[in-house]
């Protein structure tokens, strides 16, 4: 055998020894491997992406969960305290707790757009009797709004029944319902809720300009109660000054505050609303 039978004998045709310059089969040049690496990169970033879309989907989704949860909670506890107003022995008595909406006594500050306040047998202290002063406001700390409960029971030295001055006025909402986390059922009651509307109705299903059973001798027939609420995000948004909100004391009603909503903000708001007929 000679030296070139040799040599195809050990490095058959297509291969060839080290260094000798040739592909083996199933090899891959540097140009292969560098277009498989930057597709593969591209797939991890389309990847990356619907994932991180998904995630972001999921956050708001249960972010809006929540919000309607807290929501609907807020407004069945309103519901069911409403439902319990009642009018004192002597519906006359200019001073003492009746059922207002938007009383002179109380300054705008506190009438975003709304502020209603009434008395009702829940009492968590009798021993002065059961009839508690009750009320809600939106409270506005610059781009924030917080929704307030009032809760006065009656042997609380600031509860007043018949006296020489308002029953409730800015001093008692300050001190018993401030704008901090709520204490025995009195201040906060739900946060990020840019606007309340409290509309009274008469039997006619009219509603009133305004409402105080010291001048109609009666509890409305029916009390609509509505409110506007911001996700976290869009009150995040808010605060930062990114997107401004109507004013819901410009606005007569919800509808009107949601049609004057800015685009960008509007997924970020929700609303709910509860009715209360009172039987005579």
């Amino acid at each position: 055998m000679n030296a070139d039978e040799e040599m195809g004998r050990r490095f058959p045709v297509g291969r060839g020894p080290a260094g000798s310059g040739r592909r083996g089969e199933g090899a891959f040049t540097l140009i292969e491997l560098l277009v498989a690496t930057a597709v593969f990169m591209v797939l991890v970033l389309v990847l990356a992406s619907i994932s991180n879309q998904a995630v972001s989907t999921w956050s708001r989704s249960e972010n809006k969960s929540d919000l309607r949860e807290a929501a609907r909670a807020a407004i069945n506890v309103m519901g069911s305290e409403l439902r319990q107003a009642v009018l004192p022995v002597s519906r006359g008595e200019q001073n003492g707790p009746q059922f207002v909406i938007n009383p002179a006594s109380v300054s705008d500050a506190f009438k975003n757009r709304d502020a209603v306040f009434w008395q009702a047998p829940i009492a968590t202290s009798r021993s002065r009797g059961d009839l508690a002063v009750v009320g809600y406001f939106v409270r506005r700390e610059g781009n924030l709004w917080k929704l307030c409960r009032l809760f006065v029971n009656p042997d609380d030295a600031e509860y007043a029944l018949r006296g020489t001055g308002p029953w409730v006025d800015d001093g008692l909402l300050n001190s018993k319902a401030p704008g901090t986390e709520a204490s025995n059922l009195q201040g906060v009651f739900l946060e990020n809720v840019p606007g309340m509307w409290v509309k009274a109705y008469s039997d006619a299903v009219t509603p009133y300009a305004s409402y105080d059973s010291r001048l109609a001798q009666r509890l409305p027939s029916r009390v609509e109660v509505s409110l506007a609420l911001l996700d976290k995000a869009g009150a995040e948004r808010v605060a930062s000054g990114q997107v401004v909100l109507p004013e819901a004391r410009n606005c007569a009603d919800l509808a009107t505050f949601l049609n004057q909503l800015p685009e960008a903000i509007r997924g970020n708001v929700q609303s709910v609303t509860v009715n209360v007929s009172f039987l005579f």
